[in-house]
Parts: structure tokens; sequence; C-alpha cells
């Protein structure tokens, strides 16, 4: 089953990337891959700099 949704995704994201100007993958059809907003990625690199700084 998992084999199978993979490969629809698959389709799916080849179609949809003729269209699209921002790609769309496999992993992101299938919700193992989120979009990080701007916020969320100044917030992880705030979070990593203050670790390095220790």
């Amino acid at each position: 089953m998992d084999q199978e949704m993979q490969r629809l995704a698959w389709h799916a994201a080849n179609l949809m990337n003729v269209h699209l100007k921002k790609k769309v993958t496999v992993k992101k059809l299938l919700g193992k891959e989120k979009d990080v907003t701007k916020a969320e990625k100044e917030k992880k690199f705030a979070e990593l700099t203050q670790k390095l700084s220790k």
C-alpha cells in the first residue's frame, strides 16, 4: 500500500511541477516533509546560535 501511494504521489508531483513555479516533492505530497515558515527558520537559527555560543 505504501509503495502504491509513493508511486501515485510521484506521478502527481510530475504533473503538478509542469504547471507550478514552486516545485512539489513526493515527500510534501505524502505529508512527510513540511514547509517551514520564515519565522520558524529564524527561531531555529536563534536556538542553534545560542547553543553554539555556550
